[in-house]
Order: structure tokens, then sequence, then C-alpha cells
């Protein structure tokens, strides 16, 4: 789903038709981004926790999220990448922020900064698939 999104707006990019945008109206635009900022957490707990719902039905699968997690057996192994994965990812956005910009810092300390922040999502999956 996600790579044929993508090919849609390559395509449109390509054919410079972001105008097609505008016939969309801002409610319906609103409505996607907030159905997105919902949905997407969701599914993304059930991978941090390593647990699986059984319902289709949102609500139900929060619950049941929740329920797995509170008496079930999640997997702490995955909830301590997850827990790693966010901290190394903070740490790294911090570090491009606050040094990598800084110039009390020696050149060679800011571009390494600079670096591993600007790549921070490549590193995390380097470093996490070592673990």
């Amino acid at each position: 789903m996600a790579f044929f999104s993508g090919i849609v707006l390559i395509l449109l990019g390509l054919l410079q038709a972001g105008f097609i945008v505008s016939f969309v109206s801002h409610s319906v635009i609103i409505g996607f981004i907030t159905s997105a900022a919902f949905t997407i957490p969701v599914g993304q707990l059930k991978k941090f926790f390593a647990v699986h719902p059984e319902s289709e039905h949102f609500f139900v699968q929060i619950y049941e999220i929740f329920d797995e997690v509170i008496h079930g057996e999640p997997n702490w192994v995955d909830f301590g990448v997850g827990c790693g994965s966010i901290g190394i990812l903070v740490l790294f956005q911090l570090g491009r922020t606050y040094l990598g910009d800084n110039p009390k810092v020696p050149v060679v300390l800011r571009k390494f900064f600079w670096f591993m922040g600007t790549t921070r999502s490549a590193m995390v999956v380097i470093i996490m698939g070592r673990v």
C-alpha cells in the first residue's frame, strides 16, 4: 500500500498534477489526517508490544491491545527494542540540534553529530539490526 501510494505521488509530481488536491475540501483533508493520527499509532502499538488483537474494529482493537498487555504475555524484548530505538532517535536528534550547529564544538564532532542526526533512521536500523 505504501509503495503504491508512493508511485501515485511520484506520478502526480511528475505530471505536475498537485492542483487536483485543491478540489478536495478542507474538511475531508482534516478528517483524513485525523484518521491517520489515530490508526497509525494503534497499528504500531501491536508491533511495539508484539500482541495480536483479533478484532478488526478500531475501539475493540485498542481494548484488546491493552488487555493483552496487562493480562497477557507481551513480548518484552520487542518492547525493549522499540524503546531503545525511540531513545536513539531522540538522542541523535538532540545531538544534531545542540551539538551539530554549535560553533564551540570542534568541527569534526559537529560534522559527526550533524551526520548522525541526519541519518538517524538508517542508524537505528543498523544498530538495532545487530541486537
